[in-house]
Parts: structure tokens; sequence; C-alpha cells
């Protein structure tokens, strides 16, 4: 498998054949067709030292609470072509997951279909866009499917949950640490159906220095709007309130606004030099605001979204 096809599939597993300290992590956000159930699901793997094991881990939020669940290091295997991965008796790829979780008590199959993918090009491979070329990188991103339709069910405690006619979101994040100040802002739930909304502020260092970054998608049924740092999009403002978070960002074609609302959070583990010993806090219940116009005020999408997810990592970068 080539370097250009694994830039190209973001989805396949990236640190396959490293030695080196790393952190790899596939997210995925699931919810059922009314919103009364919402989870987060994340496996990945981690190396802390050189040339030791790889250590497997699923973590996630289930029933607002958060777990972390070690595995051996031989219980991770991979296929890349069509992109798989298994932990101990879970699975994962981007048509089904299967889990066989024991804490917590969480157990079933889900099926994903009629994924959104991201639009892209050999110049923007994916969210990064022609910095997905770049070596040395402390953190990579991947955005898998920004809406897929969920059948299927899961036993939870016992309790049988139906997930048909739910919707799904993934991405992924890669290399040896997550950046030290960011925002995250995510959401599939809109009044318009099939609309999807993610967007992502952080302090980037590279060669030495540190740069603010920023990526905006906005997937309406009619096309897909992005705004992001190698487009010529800049951060005009970011405030956080106390409700939440106010952004705005924009390029030479349109402005978007967004406003969150935080909800309760709850921890989660996240690398530092690929060590899972950092911890952050995640929302799924957060509701934002979207207002998306071009530069002649024309509104071309606005509307709110439910069951958001949302992370602030503080100190907020500043714009640029």
């Amino acid at each position: 498998m080539t370097a250009f096809y694994r830039i190209r599939h973001p989805e396949c597993y990236q640190s396959a054949g490293t030695r080196r300290p790393f952190f790899e992590g596939w997210f995925y956000k699931i919810e059922d067709s009314l919103g009364h159930h919402v989870l987060s699901l994340i496996p990945g793997v981690s190396r802390q030292e050189k040339g030791e094991s790889v250590r497997p881990f699923i973590q996630g939020i289930v029933a607002n609470r958060s777990f972390y669940i070690p595995f051996t290091p031989g219980s991770f295997t991979y296929r890349q072509q069509p992109f798989g991965i298994t932990i101990g008796p879970n699975s994962f790829s981007l048509t089904e997951m299967h889990l066989a979780l024991s804490d917590p008590d969480l157990t079933g199959t889900l099926h994903f279909t009629g994924c959104t993918p991201l639009d892209t090009s050999v110049l923007s491979p994916g969210i990064m866009g022609p910095l997905s070329y770049l070596l040395g990188m402390e953190c990579r991103h991947g955005l898998l499917c920004l809406h897929a339709d969920v059948t299927g069910f899961l036993s939870l405690g016992g309790r049988d949950l139906s997930f048909s006619r739910g919707r799904a979101y993934m991405e992924k994040d890669w290399g040896h640490s997550f950046p030290r100040s960011y925002l995250w802002i995510q959401s599939n739930r809109f009044s318009q159906a099939g609309a999807s909304f993610v967007c992502a502020v952080a302090a980037i260092p590279y060669m030495g220095r540190y740069f603010t970054g920023i990526f905006a998608v906005l997937h309406t049924p009619d096309r897909q709007y992005r705004i992001a740092t190698y487009g010529g999009g800049r951060l005009i403002d970011l405030q956080q309130t106390s409700g939440g978070i106010f952004l705005h960002m924009g390029n030479h074609r349109h402005r978007l606004s967004v406003t969150a609302q935080a909800a309760p959070g709850v921890t989660l583990k996240a690398p530092a030099k690929g060590d899972m010993s950092r911890t952050i806090t995640e929302s799924l219940q957060a509701v934002v605001n979207v207002s998306l116009t071009d530069n002649r005020g024309r509104v071309l999408f606005q509307d709110t979204g439910r069951n958001s997810g949302l992370e602030i990592c503080e100190p907020l970068p500043y714009p640029l």
C-alpha cells in the first residue's frame, strides 16, 4: 500500500510499521432516530516508548458517562482494503460496528449506509488540504463520514436500544500528541435532513513556531461548504462566554457564525507523546446555532443542531 493511498484514505491504519511513539484513534458518534440516545466510541492504539508493543484501547461516552478499556497488545488487528480493525471481540469499519464490552455492559451490532464523504481532490486529499502531504506534524485529522444512516440494536446493561433510522458521524486523529489548545464542534441533527457540520480551531506547532489553524465543513442537501486556513480562511473572532462559545470565521466567499451552548461533559483520555495520559472534556449534548452567509450578506444556511459534540481545551487559540 502506497503513502499516497493512505493519504487519500485517512480511515486506514496510518501508523502500520512505525516503531516511534504514536497514537491513532477512530471516532464514532451515533444517535437513535429520536435523539434520545447518543453515544461515542473511540477504538484506538498508542505507543509511549519507541519499539514497545502497541497498546489497544476502546473509550467513549455511553449514558452520559465515560469509560476507558485497555486491551492486551495482541488483541489489535487491522485490514487496510477495505478498512477494518478489531480490538478483542469488537470490530469497527465504515459500514459496521460490533461491540462486546463488559464495562460498560454494551453489546450488539450496528450497520452504516449512505455515508456522506468529504469532497476531496489530489491537491486537497482530506480535511487538512495540501497540509496532508507535510511531514512531522504533531497531530493529523481525517473526516471519514459526515453523515450516515444507522440500523441495528445495542444492549446496554440488559436494556435493548434500537438505533434503526438513526444517524452516525465518523472522524479520526493520529500522530503523537493532541494540540495544546483547541476547540471542536460537531453536529448532524439539524431540522434540515442530511445536514452536517463540523469545525475546529487549534494552535498548531510546526518548524518551531505555532499558528492558528481552522477548518469548518457544512454539508447541506444542495452542496458542501468549506472554510479552512489553507484555502484563505481566517478566524475573525473567538470568544468563550458564560454559556459556551461564539466564533466567526470567513474566506473570500463566505462568512460563518457559530454559537455553541455548552452542556455538562465528561472526561476522556487524550495522547501526549504517544501516552494516553492527558485528560479532555467532551459533551455530546451541546446545542449549536450555525449561520452561513455569502459576502453580500445573503443567508445560505441557518439552523440549530442538537446532540452536538463539543470540546474546549483552554486556553483557546487566538484569532489570526
